[in-house]
């Protein structure tokens, strides 16, 4: 049995690497934004294709903020919507963190870190529009036994920073991917 010793520069390529997938999947999350609040338009005040523009309720001052949970239902609909399953999204009151549980797409870095992307480009944009948590930790099931297979959290803080143009995409995904850790089985 033979094993590869790998280089800083190939421990630095891989870091790259991962890097790069997840900005774009946090590329991905700008979309998913833009989802959200047409999703909140339609859900909340009835626009549809033939509403006037100057009656688009995002120009509008109105009292009809979402609450907290139907943020969470939204936030839960766009990221089935890219394809992942969740299992659990759950708000810790005492901690004041969003949990949420979901069955990796796949078992190679690149699909995990593609679901941290998403996950946490929607994260950004459920902040946006008002959740109030301190953090999200995320756990990655194995949709066969339901077995941890990685885990990693986004600071409100950092996803603050996104959506006020205080940090760029790049600089957001690399904290997150920080955090990453994978379960050895």
């Amino acid at each position: 049995m033979s094993h590869k010793i790998r280089s800083k520069k190939d421990d630095a390529e891989h870091t790259t690497l991962r890097w790069h997938e997840t900005v774009q999947g946090l590329r991905i999350l700008a979309i998913g934004s833009f989802v959200i609040l047409c999703i909140l338009s339609v859900a909340v005040n009835g626009v549809t294709a033939s509403t006037p523009t100057d009656q688009l309720p995002l120009t509008q001052q109105t009292d009809d903020e979402l609450s907290e949970e139907q943020i969470l239902v939204l936030f839960e609909t766009v990221i089935e919507d890219q394809g992942i399953e969740l299992q659990t999204v759950e708000i810790d009151e005492e901690e004041n963190i969003l949990s949420v549980e979901y069955y990796s797409t796949g078992t190679t870095e690149q699909q995990v870190v593609e679901d941290m992307g998403t996950i946490t480009g929607v994260y950004a944009g459920a902040i946006d529009q008002g959740v109030t948590t301190d953090r999200m930790e995320v756990t990655a099931l194995d949709p066969v036994d339901d077995s941890e297979t990685a885990s990693w959290y986004a600071e409100t803080e950092w996803a603050e920073s996104y959506n006020a143009g205080e940090m760029t995409a790049d600089e957001f995904s690399m904290r997150v991917l920080l955090t990453l850790e994978e379960v050895e089985n």
